[in-house]
């Protein structure tokens, strides 16, 4: 069975622009359903009962998400691997104990990027945080605090989610 195009492409608008502005993490395990995913955007989702994502903001300029395609032509298999590279700015114990939290655990990650677009990755096989690296910095100017990577393997690109539902799924930022 051949796999049929359905669309071209145009050149869109110049009005996008790059970067991370805030990363939501929930335990894998805290998905008791998969979410209702229809052409790429999740109409539905819950998480267990008193179960929220964490939000985690970032500074401007910060954070990215990238999504790779993997493809094998010999096995016959894709997927997309996605990637979180974030900084926390400032040495501190607490910063320290979360970033343990998150290496020990499985995440769903959902990132709100830039442009007001909130992304869903980890759905079927989780993600996890694979670095965490903690730096004095050198000079005054240098980063004091951590730079992480979260990556994750799925069958599907990220999906898109409406911020109707987001607001049912976050423990709000303080």
């Amino acid at each position: 069975m051949a796999c049929l195009l359905t669309q071209g492409f145009t050149i869109d608008c110049i009005n996008s622009v790059g970067g991370v502005k805030t990363l939501y993490v929930a335990d894998f395990n805290d998905l008791t359903t998969a979410p209702t995913i229809t052409a790429g955007a999740v109409t539905a989702m819950t998480l267990a009962t008193g179960k929220k994502f964490w939000t985690y903001k970032l500074e401007k300029q910060n954070a990215s998400a990238t999504q790779s395609l993997k493809k094998s032509v010999e096995n016959g298999t894709v997927y997309y691997e996605a990637k979180y590279d974030f900084n926390i700015k400032k040495m501190a114990v607490a910063s320290q104990n979360e970033l343990t939290l998150l290496a020990q655990n499985r995440l769903l990650v959902i990132h709100l990027d830039n442009n007001g677009k909130y992304w869903l990755f980890g759905v079927n096989a989780g993600c996890d945080l694979l670095t965490n690296e903690g730096t004095s910095g050198k000079a005054f100017g240098d980063l004091n605090g951590y730079t992480a990577s979260i990556t994750g393997m799925e069958a599907a690109m990220w999906y898109e989610v409406p911020s109707n539902i987001i607001a049912t799924l976050i423990v709000p930022a303080v």
